[in-house]
């Protein structure tokens, strides 16, 4: 008996190409399944709605060990669509995304409220599965030190929200783990 150990694929273009059989773990019809992608390691990590439009940013967390593209992943703020992934966004393990710019001079479509009023961001899948809220109760601007500040997951993705008055947050870095001097939500004075 004659052992092959070549195989060889004549394509419509007129080249071919040749593997050496000892190569080939399997060979199938059908084109390979798309990859699944867990999006459920994506958080909104920070979020910052005063100051200056340009000052204004959602940060995304990927609590995952594998790089993310964020390609369809969506941000509906107060109901309205206000940011999807691009192709070529991406987050690395363990790694921020920061979404800048609002009212169309950045990444958002919509402007994030001051921090004086109530917000609810919702972070979608790009099969629209919640993956995500963050969320301040109209009840919380009875309280002014939230106006000028970022508020923050501590510890990164996990953690409770948190503030501190004035705090200009940590866009693209850790929040720690320290919650010394920091508010949580819903504890206000």
């Amino acid at each position: 008996m004659n052992a092959q150990t070549k195989i060889y694929v004549y394509k419509t273009d007129g080249t071919t190409d040749e593997y050496n059989t000892a190569d080939i773990d399997s060979i199938s019809f059908a084109a390979p399944a798309p990859a699944v992608v867990d999006y459920t390691s994506l958080k909104i990590n920070e979020v910052n709605g005063s100051g200056a439009d340009a000052d204004k940013y959602v940060e995304l967390y990927n609590t995952g060990d594998v790089e993310i593209n964020l390609a369809g992943v969506t941000l509906v703020y107060n109901g309205t669509l206000t940011w999807t992934g691009k192709t070529n966004d991406k987050i690395s393990a363990a790694g921020y995304k920061v979404i800048k710019g609002t009212k169309g001079s950045g990444d958002m479509s919509t402007g994030l409220s001051a921090n004086n009023a109530g917000v609810k961001l919702e972070m979608k899948a790009p099969d629209g599965t919640l993956l995500d809220t963050y969320e301040k109760p109209l009840e919380l601007t009875a309280y002014p030190e939230l106006y000028n500040t970022a508020h923050e997951r501590i510890p990164d993705g996990t953690g409770d929200w948190y503030y501190t008055p004035d705090n200009v947050g940590t866009p693209g870095a850790t929040n720690g783990t320290s919650t010394v001097g920091c508010t949580k939500f819903g504890e206000e004075n």
